[in-house]
């Protein structure tokens, strides 16, 4: 999701406690670590914390910590002088200057590397920068925010996050459920959805039919509420009518959700249980995609809205291998 969508919190009691931490953190200068999957919607809760802090007349400056190059890290979040090195033909403000008395939040902190972590530690420590290439130092007055998708604890124990470094930022955690644990606020979702693709595609869907809002209901969304929000968008296009019907849903929500030889075809399949699904789903959605784009992998992480580097990852868990588009 991005944060200049509507975003719907949900009524749930997971979500009315969600809002309250967001409400109960905004108002103090503490370091935030928001963790859940992949489409939850971090940025929304980074930059709703913003809107509702002291800092938000002043700008909040997102950075995706998997697409700084180790060795540009610096460059990016210091600044730098020109001629500092090869291609630095002008001085260039880092985004810790241009987030100066407002907030820094750093999506996808697992990705930094081990040694870019501690100079961001440092950093935080003295609330001082220094510009590659530069001699003096530049006070910084910032509210950081970090997010994750990643268990950081785990990182920590198998030594590719610094401890040092999770204690700084951890002075308050706001973990987000992912929606297959957020049933009872999916019918919300979706109405606010439908609203948004109305506007945008210029369509008057009003309502979703009670068989396809189960099957949604049943699905366990491994794309969490960026794929419902482009689910709800597609469906919403190819809708005939006021109302979103079975045959609106894309294909892959049937083979994914029937079973071998289940009665209603919903998960478990033959015992397995939820994880071993979400595994199997995701790995699905994966190789069709792929196969959609002749394994073009720029266009298959465009389309599943996950940076080249993570869809890599998943790749090798998944054990699937990259055919060389001919």
């Amino acid at each position: 999701m991005t944060s200049t969508k509507k975003y719907i919190w949900g009524t749930s009691p997971f979500a009315k406690r969600l809002s309250e931490e967001i409400k109960l953190v905004a108002n103090t200068n503490l370091t935030v670590i928001i963790s859940g999957e992949s489409g939850t919607g971090k940025e929304h809760v980074a930059n709703t914390i913003h809107r509702h802090s002291p800092r938000q007349s002043k700008q909040i400056v997102a950075v995706d910590c998997g697409s700084i190059s180790e060795k540009l890290f610096e460059s990016e979040l210091f600044g730098h002088e020109a001629g500092s090195f090869t291609g630095a033909t002008r001085d260039k403000t880092g985004l810790f200057e241009l987030a100066n008395h407002g907030t820094l939040f750093l999506d996808e902190i697992t990705n930094l590397s081990y040694a870019n972590q501690a100079k961001l530690l440092r950093a935080l420590q003295e609330r001082k920068i220094r510009k590659v290439g530069g001699k003096k130092s530049i006070e910084v007055d910032i509210r950081l925010i970090a997010a994750t998708n990643s268990n950081i604890r785990n990182a920590i124990a198998k030594g590719i996050f610094r401890e040092d470094l999770y204690h700084r930022l951890n002075e308050f955690n706001i973990d987000i459920r992912p929606l297959r644990n957020r049933k009872d606020d999916i019918p919300s979702f979706i109405d606010s959805f439908i609203e948004e693709a109305n506007a945008d595609l210029f369509k008057n869907v009003k309502s979703i039919d009670k068989k396809a809002l189960d099957k949604l209901i049943a699905f366990p969304w491994p794309g969490n509420l960026r794929e419902l929000r482009n689910v709800i968008r597609r469906s919403v296009l190819v809708a005939r009518n006021e109302s979103i019907t079975q045959e609106c849903l894309p294909a892959y929500l049937d083979l994914s959700l029937k079973s071998e030889n289940g009665k209603n075809g919903y998960p478990l399949l033959n015992g397995k249980g939820l994880e071993d699904v979400l595994h199997k789903t995701e790995k699905n959605i994966i190789e069709n995609t792929l196969q959609s784009t002749h394994y073009d992998l720029d266009r298959t992480s465009d389309l599943l809205k996950i940076h080249k580097r993570t869809l890599y990852k998943k790749m090798k868990r998944h054990g699937i291998r990259w055919q060389r588009n001919t």
